[in-house]
């Protein structure tokens, strides 16, 4: 057979069996194959975690772990399956579905707040782009006041974006369960930070109508759920009751 050449090691004459002599064992030839593999078995894909399905929309793994780990900047004794499951419940579920099923418009909302991002990198300054903002969209130019920073009162995104700034620092665009945000931490009050109360102004970027959103909640609500079993069991068994969809055989 032609490849029986290359597995057939064989002494050559008048000359010590020595490895530098072998084809097989020389570093030129299995240098090259050994990098190779190395880097497939480094490729991020053979080691990234399974997602969370919710029907046929996907959540990532790394969304909701980045997400968990901002939380814990204003949460550090929370256990992780309760950081998992207020932000699923309260956001990352909704959003990663209004997305999904809304590409175009996702895409458009993102588009503009970046170019109001971008604006306010300009200035310098968040409020006096807000203000321009809040009138031509004829919204009240005033901040919101958020009795506890956590995703049940902010949402699940805004709760973790405002647990990683400080006062008069802003963040965005975050995609969240209505669309895109752009958000100013404007005071943080005296208190423990997983309950203190806060004031924030928020610019807020829709996607859909108010019939997508409310089919995104009907959806993260009722359609089967399947894949990562670290983050479904995170979820209330109540919420998963007759809708983990069966495993293939």
């Amino acid at each position: 057979m032609p490849m029986a050449r290359y597995f057939t090691l064989q002494k050559p004459p008048c000359t010590e069996m020595n490895p530098q002599n072998l084809p097989l064992l020389k570093p030129t030839t299995w240098l090259p194959w050994c990098l190779a593999l190395l880097a497939l078995c480094s490729h991020p894909s053979c080691s990234r975690p399974e997602s969370l399905f919710v029907g046929s929309y996907e959540l990532s793994y790394q969304t909701i772990a980045e997400a968990e780990q901002a939380l814990r900047h204003s949460f550090p004794v929370e256990g992780n399956d309760i950081l998992r499951s207020h932000l699923l419940q309260f956001g990352l579920g909704e959003a990663a579905i209004l997305h999904q099923a809304h590409p175009r418009e996702s895409a458009a909302a993102r588009a503009e707040a970046e170019s109001w991002a971008e604006k306010i990198r300009t200035e310098g300054k968040f409020l006096p782009i807000f203000a321009v903002w809040a009138e031509q969209m004829d919204q009240p130019a005033k901040a919101d006041t958020i009795s506890q920073p956590n995703p049940s009162a902010l949402g699940a995104a805004e709760a973790a974006a405002i647990a990683l700034l400080e006062n008069g620092e802003w963040s965005g665009p975050i995609i969240t369960s209505t669309g895109w945000e752009l958000l100013l931490l404007e005071e943080r009050f005296d208190g423990p930070r997983n309950r203190a109360q806060i004031s924030a102004y928020r610019m807020v970027f829709p996607v859909g109508t108010l019939a997508d959103r409310a089919q995104a909640k009907k959806d993260w609500d009722t359609l089967p759920l399947s894949g990562n079993s670290e983050l479904l069991n995170a979820l209330p068994q109540s919420f998963r009751h007759n809708r983990l969809a069966p495993e293939p055989e």
